[in-house]
């Protein structure tokens, strides 16, 4: 039997999504130029002393990708390509940073906020297994906690229901709504759970998960885990 308000997935674009996405895209599209791009040394100065820059190896591993991070925000448009090639290729490395800096919300089009973390986040974790997700989802920065949720309803495995179940009383409501929109994307179940409810509905509704898991959803995971495993 399926869960109330039994509904098809549906995939919505919103102006906030579309414009993440454009703000990603071009930050890497770009970043191939700037790579190769010639870098022109500054003009020397026979008054002044040129300062001795302290090397990369001496600055521990955190406080550089913070570093990286902060530029994320830059105004330069080569310097923010620059910062996400770096963050990506740092991998799960870069999450803590990441959380750290949160949201860290610009300004673009003139008056719309968007993250400029977000689609970086969400980039490294799309190259995650499913282990490093279950990481991810347990982290004490909410922004990757929402991003790892995201991801896993991407995936088709069941194995990751149960760790989104605990999400859906994540203290931070974007984290819930990202573990219930997941959930829903899988299972193809609703309950009517929604994130900005009163925590007494909350719980209701994620009783409701609960007991679909262990009366149906449990014996459905390990009939496809058996199948996948037959299948290869």
């Amino acid at each position: 039997m399926r869960g109330l308000g039994h509904v098809p997935n549906t995939m919505r674009t919103t102006t906030h999504h579309v414009l993440c996405a454009l703000l990603c895209a071009g930050l890497f599209a770009l970043a191939g130029c700037a790579r190769n791009a010639p870098v022109r040394a500054p003009a020397a100065s026979s008054s002044e002393p040129v300062a001795t820059a302290r090397p990369a190896s001496a600055v521990p591993v955190d406080a550089r990708l913070d570093a990286t991070v902060a530029q994320l925000r830059s105004e330069d448009f080569v310097t923010r390509t620059r910062a996400a090639r770096a963050l990506v290729a740092a991998g799960e490395a870069a999450l803590p940073a990441l959380g750290r800096a949160g949201s860290s919300d610009v300004t673009v089009a003139g008056d719309i906020q968007v993250s400029s973390t977000h689609a970086v986040i969400d980039t490294i974790l799309a190259r995650t297994d499913e282990a490093a997700l279950a990481r991810a989802l347990t982290t004490e920065w909410a922004v990757v906690r929402r991003s790892a949720a995201t991801e896993l309803g991407r995936r088709d495995g069941w194995d990751s229901i149960p760790l989104l179940l605990r999400r859906l009383e994540d203290g931070d409501a974007d984290v819930r709504h990202a573990s219930a929109s997941a959930l829903r994307r899988l299972t193809n179940n609703f309950f009517g759970f929604r994130a900005q409810a009163s925590a007494g509905n909350r719980r209701r509704a994620a009783t409701l998960w609960r007991d679909w898991w262990v009366r149906e959803g449990r014996a459905e995971a390990e009939q496809r885990a058996s199948a996948d495993t037959a299948s290869r």
